[in-house]
């Protein structure tokens, strides 16, 4: 299995997931330089760096990694831990980088003005796929948002009004507030909950009538 591919492919489908990496030796190890394991959300894996306790302590740091957001650099004395006697002294050192797998967010952008085609470039940028909403097809076509993708979501959170007070005129500098404070809310910012919405689907309503 191509673990980019995997990479790529749980990203579209909003799925987490930490990815290991040995990236520096030293000495004998139990296995090489750049070898990398995925670790899903779900728990399984795919690829190695080793197997045995190194491999299960790493493991165990990517769910950690994945819920805090957050890499972490772990260092290995095979030569001097007795906790790796499991077929693993071999009298090197290994440093292993994890580091969290994130679905990409989707900044959805109603109108496809002027604002809209620069906030569009800067949060493709920043990280942030594009949606555009505008029924005008001379407003919301490839040629304005290459970037857009074609993607049909559920609205679940609504942010709004939306940028942080800079002061901001021009469309560029309101599109630097925008993605600002999109960037804020994907970090969990605290100063950007205010503006947090929750959206409630609202129940058909019911004809006491009996009439359809």
């Amino acid at each position: 299995m191509d673990l980019f591919e995997e990479i790529v492919r749980m990203r579209r489908a909003g799925r987490r997931a930490a990815l290991a990496t040995i990236v520096h030796t030293n000495g004998s190890i139990p296995s090489y330089e750049s070898s990398r394991m995925l670790v899903r959300e779900d728990g399984s894996i795919a690829g190695t760096i080793g197997g045995g306790c190194v491999e299960a302590e790493v493991w165990a740091a990517a769910r950690e990694v994945m819920q805090k957001e957050a890499p972490r650099k772990m260092v290995f004395n095979l030569n001097h831990e007795a906790s790796y006697d499991n077929g693993l002294i071999c009298g090197g050192t290994l440093e292993v980088f994890v580091e969290p797998i994130l679905p990409q967010p989707t900044a959805y952008l109603f109108g496809g003005g002027h604002v809209s085609t620069a906030v569009a470039k800067a949060a493709s940028v920043a990280g942030f796929g594009i949606g555009v909403v505008d029924d005008r097809e001379a407003f919301a076509n490839a040629e304005r948002f290459p970037m857009a993708q074609d993607r049909a979501e559920e609205f679940e959170r609504v942010y709004a009004p939306m940028g942080l007070e800079v002061g901001a005129l021009s469309p560029e500098e309101i599109a630097i507030s925008i993605v600002a404070e999109l960037v804020a809310v994907r970090r969990n910012v605290a100063t950007a909950a205010h503006k947090k919405l929750k959206y409630e689907g609202r129940p058909a309503p019911i004809n006491s009538m009996g009439e359809p």
